[in-house]
């Protein structure tokens, strides 16, 4: 083994030199992902969920969507279903651990939970824009 390379082996078999790395490392490291909870189920919903998925960097989670509707729970999306109702945004945070909230409605006057998004920031849970995450990620 040449001295100055230490990451790599040789192994001889029958004649043939072969080189293989001495650790193959394949670690996931699920506290540092960012799991974000998208707030809506409209296009831009589905078109930021749909570029944070393509990203494939790791880092990010979507952990599914919130609707007004509760017979919609369960409706699959994109990849991520529909996992609960707006009144449910809280509880649901809690037990999926989420860090970012996306809000993606398209008419948030009558429906946009304003004080549990109020309480989550005050948490220190980030609470963004829909259209300010889906051009951060886009580029």
């Amino acid at each position: 083994m040449n001295s100055s390379s230490k990451s790599e082996q040789e192994i001889d078999v029958e004649g043939v030199a072969l080189q293989q790395p001495l650790v193959s490392v394949s670690v996931s490291f699920p506290k540092l992902k960012r799991r974000v909870l998208i707030l809506g189920v409209g296009p831009l919903a589905r078109d930021l969920c749909q570029t944070l998925l393509s990203k494939r960097t790791g880092f990010t989670e979507v952990v599914g969507f919130l609707d007004k509707d509760t017979s919609r729970i369960g409706e699959r999306l994109v990849n991520p279903s529909i996992i609960g109702t707006y009144d449910q945004l809280f509880e649901i945070a809690e037990r999926y651990q989420v860090h970012t909230v996306a809000v993606c409605l398209e008419d948030r006057r009558a429906v946009l939970p304003v004080q549990t998004l109020l309480d989550m920031k005050a948490m220190g849970r980030d609470v963004v824009d829909g259209h300010y995450l889906y051009e951060e990620e886009s580029g």
